[in-house]
């Protein structure tokens, strides 16, 4: 399964649209199963990859949430991730998905992200495992 999901993220970059559609479609009906390898592409040196991995994230809404959360809580200190984190929050909180994101998305776009970012997601990661519990 893992050599799959590695093969997937690698046709994200390929220059065949439907190709890239196909294993976009097929990375998203895996599921949180392939959320540790949409992440990673999050800081591929392919615009492509980064872009269709963050549409894959999106496509996820809430079964996302949590792996980029715990992404962000451990490393913003790569340009890509950073932004494409960005951009999947800002579409989640946008749409209604993950309003409680509002404020990892507000440190990840402040002067000093990573030391406010880390925090935020903490503290969201917090209230989302406290809300499962009750």
């Amino acid at each position: 399964m893992i050599e799959m999901i590695e093969v997937l993220v690698e046709e994200l970059g390929s220059n065949d649209g439907v190709k890239r559609l196909h294993a976009r479609e097929r990375l998203i009906e895996m599921g949180a199963t392939a959320v540790p390898a949409l992440m990673k592409a999050l800081k591929s040196p392919s615009e492509q990859v980064r872009w269709e991995a963050a549409k894959a994230l999106i496509a996820l809404g809430r079964g996302a949430l949590v792996p980029v959360l715990r992404g962000v809580e451990r490393c913003v200190d790569n340009f890509w991730l950073k932004t494409g984190t960005i951009h999947v929050l800002h579409t989640l909180v946008r749409e209604g998905v993950a309003p409680e994101a509002a404020p990892v998305l507000e440190a990840l776009e402040d002067i000093a992200p990573r030391v406010e970012a880390p925090v935020a997601a903490y503290h969201v990661l917090q209230q989302l495992l406290q809300k499962r519990a009750a």
